[in-house]
């Protein structure tokens, strides 16, 4: 996709961004920089002597007042009333640097990041202008973003930042390494896990084709070429590189696939092909698996962690088919969630908890009669509800602890804005594989393309009638046609699986089976949902799972279980 930059109109013009149709919103940001001393200056300043006064009570000041001009300073940026300002050190005396941290922030449309980098550099700058007398040559350096929330892009915290996860396939010349993990690439990529190609090559190499005019300039006597074009670069410096260096390189992916390394020491899948070595090439230590063609293969028995049976945790090397892909993808993913925060989480019958339902609203556009009442309801303040970074940020969590699937529901979620962006981010930020939303149907004809597009998987319509008057009656809204309209538009969408929920009771016993009957007509599934004695439940009587068997054999005939 190509990047676009919403400081430009379509005619190549500077613009401010328009912020009017954006919502207020809690917004923080955390920025911090260094400045490196000599041991004169660090002294002055932490005595007091300096001669021009009190370096950083002085400098305090100046970058809590930079961060209210920013807008005087960085000509598209926002006018902001801010809401807090603060400047704070943190000094290593014995390494010569004084740090800077400055947090600002706003009930705004917009953020506060560039106010708290500001901050953070003329702090910084006044310290250099009230001690270069002594010291010209002190250097200012990592001054960056530490952290920001609120407003549509979420969470930022530079420390939550993982290392990513390194899995070595290995294995003599030949053995297939390159294809191995082409195959295994878009498994994982599925998996919306993030991964990065490392290949460790023992000889010389030239770079691809695309990089040879780079080769002989960088044979001519530059130490490093670059190529670069709209989608992809490369970079070739004239030096040894280091296992170290490449990390460094791809630090933004969650996993890094090391093709060769047979004798680090990195979680590794080694390669066994029939005809070639057929055996080990490789120390052996931390073997994940070992993955070959050959029949009744069995790794020589050696000593814990070593070229042998077993692994590190003392089980025994898994021996998987060459081309089982999946299991190998499997054994990394399982890797990846212990990386993450240990064992998937368990219930009292050691059932694996993976799904997690999230309630984003207790507001709703209907008073169902077992629900609520229709008046007299008390709603939570907007501060108590979740805000949709803080569900993120909880999201992200959940993850390591083994969750994969959420629920979104409410009260009715689609009353609340910005539903659509919630998806995106739970599916692409929180790597959830299955996002699904419950809804009364009633908003959902105008909203199902963005959840669509943003990446809902699945939803659940409440319909519990097909009868507008009793629609009216139970709900106390006569909304049926928006309801039905919003089940026809979720229907138009083959990728969307589409269930209908149904509280059978007494006031809808007759129509059971004519709702049972949608999914005759159409590609969706019907469930009958049990009346739950709480709230206004405890004053309606449910109906049996047999009596609604009952009713579905006498119509449908006998039924059988899926």
């Amino acid at each position: 996709m190509e990047a676009k930059f919403n400081h430009f109109d379509h005619n190549g013009n500077a613009v401010m961004v328009d912020v009017s149709d954006k919502a207020v919103t809690e917004r923080t940001a955390v920025a911090s920089g260094k400045i490196r001393v000599n041991d004169a200056v660090m002294q002055a300043i932490l005595q007091g002597t300096a001669k021009k006064g009190d370096v950083l009570g002085v400098a305090r000041v100046a970058g809590i007042m930079a961060t209210k001009q920013t807008s005087s300073l960085i000509p598209m940026c926002h006018l902001l009333c801010l809401n807090k300002s603060t400047i704070d050190f943190e000094i290593e005396e014995g390494q010569g640097l004084i740090k800077a941290i400055c947090t600002v922030k706003v009930s705004g449309k917009t953020g506060v990041e560039m106010e708290a980098l500001m901050g953070v550099n003329v702090t910084l700058l006044t310290i250099y202008d009230m001690c270069k007398a002594m010291d010209r040559a002190m250097e200012i350096t990592d001054v960056h973003l530490e952290h920001k929330e609120g407003g549509k892009s979420g969470i930022y915290d530079r420390r939550e930042r993982k290392k990513p996860l390194v899995v070595s396939i290995c294995g003599c010349k030949n053995s297939g390494k390159t294809t191995f993990i082409e195959r295994l690439l878009p498994i994982l990529t599925q998996k919306q896990v993030k991964t990065a190609v490392v290949k460790h090559d023992g000889h010389s190499f030239e770079p691809d084709v695309e990089g040879t005019d780079s080769y002989r300039i960088r044979k001519a006597g530059a130490c490093a070429t670059a190529v670069f074009c709209d989608t992809h670069s490369m970079v070739v410096k004239q030096k040894a590189g280091t296992v170290e260096d490449m990390l460094e390189a791809v630090d933004e992916a969650d996993l890094v696939l090391l093709e060769g390394g047979k004798n680090w020491d990195f979680p590794k899948i080694e390669l066994v092909r029939k005809g070639n070595l057929e055996r080990l090439a490789g120390n052996g230590r931390n073997l994940l698996a070992v993955a070959t063609d050959m029949e009744g293969f069995q790794v020589e028995k050696a000593a814990l962690g070593t070229c042998g049976t077993v692994s590190e945790d003392g089980s025994e090397v898994p021996v998987i088919a060459l081309d089982d892909y999946k299991k190998a993808a499997d054994l990394i993913l399982e890797l990846l969630g212990w990386r993450s925060g240990g064992a998937a989480m368990r219930d009292q019958w050691n059932r694996e908890i993976d799904y997690l339902r999230i309630s984003i609203t207790d507001r709703c556009n209907l008073r169902c009669r077992y629900c609520m009442p229709e008046e007299g309801v008390t709603w939570f303040e907007h501060s108590q509800i979740l805000t949709y970074e803080e569900i993120i940020r909880l999201c992200r969590i959940f993850y390591e602890l083994g969750i994969r699937k959420v629920k979104v529901t409410g009260g009715e979620p689609l009353v609340r804005k910005g539903v659509p962006w919630l998806i995106r981010a739970l599916k692409e930020s929180c790597h959830m594989e299955q996002v699904t939303l419950t809804t009364n149907g009633v908003l959902l004809k105008e909203q199902i393309g963005g959840l669509v597009e943003a990446g809902l998987d699945g939803v659940n319509i409440s319909l519990d009638t097909l009868n507008r008057e009793k629609f009216l009656e139970i709900t106390r809204r006569d909304q049926l046609s928006e309801a039905l309209d919003g089940l026809s538009e979720a229907l138009r969408y083959p990728e969307l699986n589409v269930k209908v929920n149904c509280v059978p009771a007494a006031y809808n016993l007759d129509e059971v089976t004519a709702i049972a009957g949608l999914a005759k007509d159409d590609p969706l599934t019907v469930r009958f949902i049990e009346l739950m004695p709480i709230g206004q439940g405890r004053n309606k009587d449910g109906i049996s799972e047999e009596k609604i068997l009952g009713l579905l054999e006498q119509k449908y005939g006998v039924l059988l279980p899926l």
